[in-house]
């Protein structure tokens, strides 16, 4: 047997050394998926979405709820990379990318149609990474809910091998209650202003004729203390 193992293994050296490739280099790529769980596939290539932090321009996986968040009418930055894990050149590898709901196109590569957009990357060698940005815009303060809502974007990739890879970046949006403008406190608790009054107490005509009836009760008021003592 310990024979039968160093036969292949010098086989195998031998083939290295003649520059001929003895198994494919494709991995095992595992994701993990937002909220848990783990999803893995082997493939060419692999695909990583990411979404701008607007408080310090870092990308990032995902924005929740107890991250900064964006605001009605704001344009929010996507970035795609795709990477070729393999060891052979890929062509034409299509990218699909749908922008969620409550947000409307601004601006990417390729084409789009609506709020979603596609892509082609001409050629990956083996090894290479190729990285876009995507750009959409908040819905206004009259269309997004109000309060806090969190959006997914999903980009899907496939190669020349029939590989697919998909991925999805989440941030979440705010909508001030009113129209007012709200600040954020150190601890991130999010503070609205007192509304502002839009009426006055009444002081046409009819605070005029309670005015006129003030003497007319001081008279009543003299004449019942005569009739007393009387």
């Amino acid at each position: 047997m310990k024979k039968l193992l160093f036969t292949l293994g010098l086989i195998s050296s031998t083939l290295l050394v003649a520059g001929v490739p003895v198994a494919s280099a494709n991995t095992t790529n595992c994701t993990t998926n937002y909220g848990g769980g783990t999803t893995c596939n082997t493939t060419n290539i692999t695909i990583n979405k990411t979404v701008q932090n607007p408080s310090n321009g870092n990308y990032v996986d995902n924005l929740g709820v107890n991250d900064t968040k964006y605001n009605a009418g704001q344009d929010v930055n996507f970035q795609i990379t795709i990477t070729n894990t393999g060891n052979v050149t890929l062509n034409n590898v299509n990218v699909t990318d749908y922008l969620p709901q409550y947000t409307s196109f601004v601006s990417a590569p390729g084409s789009h149609n609506g709020n979603t957009i596609y892509y082609t990357i001409g050629t990956l060698n083996p090894g290479a990474t190729d990285t876009e940005t995507v750009t959409a815009q908040v819905a206004n303060s009259n269309t997004l809910p109000s309060g806090i809502t969190c959006l997914t974007n999903q980009a899907t990739a496939n190669d020349n091998n029939g590989d697919n890879v998909s991925d999805t970046a989440q941030f979440c949006a705010q909508n001030n209650v009113l129209g007012t403008t709200s600040t954020t406190t150190s601890t991130g608790l999010t503070v609205y202003p007192a509304p502002k009054l839009t009426s006055t107490p009444p002081t046409g005509p009819d605070a005029v004729s309670l005015l006129a009836l003030i003497p007319a009760a001081f008279a009543g008021l003299t004449l019942r203390k005569k009739a007393i003592k009387g």
